[in-house]
């Protein structure tokens, strides 16, 4: 307790400082998927650090993203992939897991026993049975739709069909509804069905785990903000947006 006392203590002399070199604003971007999760823990947070924060929100693709920071738009944008431009730079904020959701009935899966299928107790598959499959994924730049591209040709995967689903949650069900195969996060299996469908199956390849690096991007001369730098902090440290907690 008295270590938090002494960090939103120091958070708030920072922001005394900064109120005599900028007007306290920042205009943060994120994707429509990540923004559902983190926005309802990570805005109130700064709020209460200091409520005179004007803090504004553009959603959107990874790919999108760097062309708003280039262009001015926004000041900072969390993003599931590395930055392509060279105007811009990054910090990283922490890993994310990441699984293969396949339908239950799926070929791949024929014999293994799916009773204890969990994040902590995934299916292994090998890459071949993911060839020629129908995948479920948005074909804007989405942060996971450029992961999964990399997934893909470092395991020489050959995707077939393409059913085009730019929510997350939406492609999480529609794999156990037997209408193909996406990448999913581990906290989308802890949810509650709404509806008659089958939860998909968690896989990964050969015990292997996949994890991608999520980074704060932001202009190179932009990199000792001491806005983007206290935006940074109060996400690493906090157990829930980087999915640390217990």
């Amino acid at each position: 307790m008295k270590k938090i006392k002494a960090h939103e203590e120091k958070l708030r002399n920072t922001l005394y400082e900064m109120t005599h070199k900028s007007n306290r604003h920042i205009t943060l971007g994120i994707g429509i998927n990540r923004g559902s999760n983190w926005l309802p823990i990570l805005l109130p947070r700064l709020r209460r650090i200091d409520p005179n924060l004007s803090v504004q929100i553009r959603e959107g693709s990874d790919g999108n993203m760097e062309q708003l920071l280039r262009n001015g738009e926004i000041d900072a944008a969390v993003m599931g992939s590395a930055v392509l431009s060279q105007e811009l730079t990054s910090v990283p904020l922490g890993k994310e897991p990441l699984f293969w959701a396949l339908p239950s009935g799926h070929p791949a899966l024929r014999g293994m026993d799916l009773s204890n299928n969990s994040p902590e107790s995934p299916c292994v598959i090998t890459p071949d049975c993911l060839n020629r499959q129908t995948f479920i994924f948005s074909q804007e730049p989405f942060g996971i739709t450029r992961y999964f591209h990399l997934i893909c040709g470092l395991y020489h995967i050959t995707p077939g069909n393409t059913l085009n689903i730019a929510n997350t949650v939406t492609a999480y069900w529609l794999a156990g509804a037997g209408m193909g195969i996406t990448l999913t996060f581990p906290y989308y299996h802890a949810m509650q069905a709404v509806m008659p469908v089958k939860k998909p199956v968690l896989c990964t390849l050969h015990n292997h785990m996949l994890e991608r690096d999520i980074i704060l991007a932001y202009k190179l001369s932009r990199e000792e903000d001491p806005l983007i730098q206290l935006l940074a902090s109060e996400i690493m440290r906090n157990p829930y947006l980087m999915g640390k907690a217990k």
